[in-house]
């Protein structure tokens, strides 16, 4: 039985058991169907209807506290877990009326401040009475609802086909290359598309959505990505002197199904960069590992995230890498280009650490920065940054192409490449 047939039919948990003692229903297959089966709930002398039955969806219970009041259950998918708590859901109700909508957590509390929307796709932010956050009390939602949907979630949602449909349309305007680099727990693709000259040997490399809530980690990513594809004389000079692979979508189970942290397997992919026990970020190694030994020279690593405010992290000055202190350099030339922005940096050594970027440093001796955005970061701020990080990414390199700072791995990187 297919995850998309599982999903739609919301079936019921013991038929779910039973298929997968029969053999017809996997495991991972199971837990989709059985997150589904759970995302309607029908109100009916309210006349009200809420449901997560939509790609990114999260809504575990809700129940009626009074007239007009109800109670909605955010659960996380473990726990432990980082508290992201992520939540999404729709809002219908037969007849125009008010609502109160209290937000309640099991495995972590209110991260995210509401945003709502008509169709899905263009959101605001609840404000005033519409929405009251007290500390230590459940959020409090006032929502006018009607026969249309009204959508409510953590952050505007950003999934598989939104940032595909990017990926594509930049693909199509600059004849980036997709190509499928894996599949996840359950399935799914995982995308990598390469722009930029094919006969350079000099490559960098971008991923995001490791942790499925950290929407501005994609804005960022997209908008500087956009910046190193259009079409002025320093974009263009850029794409004829490097390659850039992009794979904004590391873990799409985890965005699918709205978890706050984790793959299917319920494992925070950005703490598995030194076993690789899942598919996810055995693929993405695969991929960069791939390019190393086939030649290839990696010069950056960027990973895509979110957190509480604007951050960059990155190794010390002091650790050796090629090109040599590039981070300082390029991130002194985006403060500069942003004056009034404050650039926030915070350096350690990689030690051990099983994230992407320490990997990545490890591995190749080149800088590998976490790009984190805060959660409430204005989005045109986001794109403003991000703008501005693209143009002096592109500026920096180049002037270290032309002064002989990038001299060629060779061998080193390909052993690096092979020993994993």
């Amino acid at each position: 039985m297919s995850l998309l047939y599982a999903r739609r039919r919301w079936l019921p948990p013991r038929l779910v058991l039973a298929l997968v003692l029969s053999g017809g229903m996997s495991a991972p297959a199971a837990e989709v169907a059985g997150e589904a089966a759970k995302k309607c709930f029908f109100f009916p002398a309210a006349g009200l209807t809420l449901d997560a039955d939509f790609s990114g969806g999260r809504l575990n219970d809700c129940t009626q506290a009074a007239a007009g009041r109800f109670q909605v259950l955010i659960r996380a998918e473990t726990t432990p877990i980082n508290n992201s708590a992520w939540y999404a859901f729709r809002v219908r109700s037969d007849q125009p009326q008010t609502i109160e909508l209290e937000l309640k957590y099991e495995g972590g509390t209110h991260r995210y401040a509401p945003k709502v929307s008509r169709d899905g796709r263009t959101w605001t932010r609840l404000t005033g009475a519409a929405y009251q956050p007290a500390k230590g009390q459940a959020p409090l939602l006032r929502l006018d609802v009607g026969p249309e949907p009204l959508w409510v979630a953590a952050q505007e949602l950003l999934i598989a086909e939104d940032l595909y449909g990017w990926a594509r349309r930049t693909a199509t305007a600059t004849g980036a290359a997709e190509r499928e680099v894996g599949r996840s727990v359950a399935g799914r693709p995982l995308l990598a598309w390469t722009l930029g000259n094919a006969d350079s040997a000099d490559h960098l490399v971008f991923i995001g959505r490791q942790h499925p809530p950290e929407v501005t980690g994609s804005l960022a990513l997209m908008a500087l990505v956009d910046r190193l594809t259009e079409g002025d004389d320093l974009a263009v000079r850029f794409r004829q002197r490097f390659q850039v692979t992009v794979i904004p979508l590391v873990n799409p189970d985890g965005v699918e199904l709205g978890h706050w942290r984790c793959n299917l397997n319920r494992v925070d992919l950005n703490r598995d960069w030194m076993k690789f026990i899942q598919p996810e970020t055995r693929a993405v190694r695969d991929e960069i590992q791939r390019l190393a030994a086939a030649g290839q020279t990696l010069r950056l690593f960027l990973d895509f995230h979110s957190t509480g405010h604007d951050v960059f992290y990155t190794q010390r000055d002091s650790d050796p890498m090629v090109p040599p202190d590039f981070t300082r350099r390029w991130l002194e030339a985006v403060q500069q280009q942003l004056p009034e922005y404050r650039v926030r940096r915070e350096g350690s050594a990689a030690g051990k650490l099983a994230l992407a970027a320490p990997w990545a440093y490890r591995t190749f001796r080149i800088p590998a920065i976490t790009y984190e955005v805060g959660d409430n970061t204005p989005r045109p701020l986001i794109r403003t940054v991000a703008r501005a990080a693209g143009e002096t990414l592109m500026r920096t390199l180049l002037a270290d192409a032309a002064q002989g700072r990038l001299p060629a791995a060779g061998g080193k990187q390909n052993q690096a490449a092979a020993g994993g």
